[in-house]
């Protein structure tokens, strides 16, 4: 099986299949390759599973990371859910999920997507949100409105 039909696996455990994502983030990283769209699915899987491996979500948004570094596109649909449902979400690990936001933040700030703009509007109004998570946002939401004020405009 290739390594992205072992990440499009839905059934192998998480932390295998993020095993796997990091090998594919760092050969991408290391050859300036790109990340396949089955790894990228792969990673949202990981951001929404019903119990989440605080490892295996760092690996997951390394890939989205790496992802958006070198397609020099913006986060998917998908890609942009998933970050924002994992920042709200209460059993989330904080540093996973701080990160989930900056993600959402550094597409806005070098894509100007308007469609993380919107996740990062909703996920600050979500209540309960974890303070950190919402410092994080503000801060992006900071960057945004001094670079692309225009994007904040509704």
């Amino acid at each position: 099986m290739s390594a992205d039909g072992l990440a499009l696996n839905s059934t192998a455990p998480s932390a295998a299949v993020a095993a796997v994502l990091e090998t594919l983030t760092a050969h991408a990283l290391e050859t300036g390759g790109t990340v396949s769209d089955a790894s990228v699915v792969a990673a949202t899987r990981i951001l929404t599973d019903a119990v989440l491996d605080p490892a295996a979500c760092d690996r997951a948004l390394a890939l989205l990371g790496a992802a958006l570094y070198l397609s020099q596109s913006r986060l998917s649909g998908s890609a942009i859910d998933a970050c924002q449902a994992l920042a709200v979400r209460p059993d989330a690990p904080a540093r996973a999920a701080a990160a989930a936001a900056r993600l959402l933040a550094l597409d806005v700030l070098v894509f100007r997507d308007p469609g993380a703009v919107a996740a990062l509007l909703a996920a600050l109004a979500t209540d309960g949100l974890e303070p950190a998570v919402a410092a994080v946002i503000r801060d992006g939401l900071r960057e945004v409105a001094a670079w692309a004020p225009d994007l904040l405009l509704i």
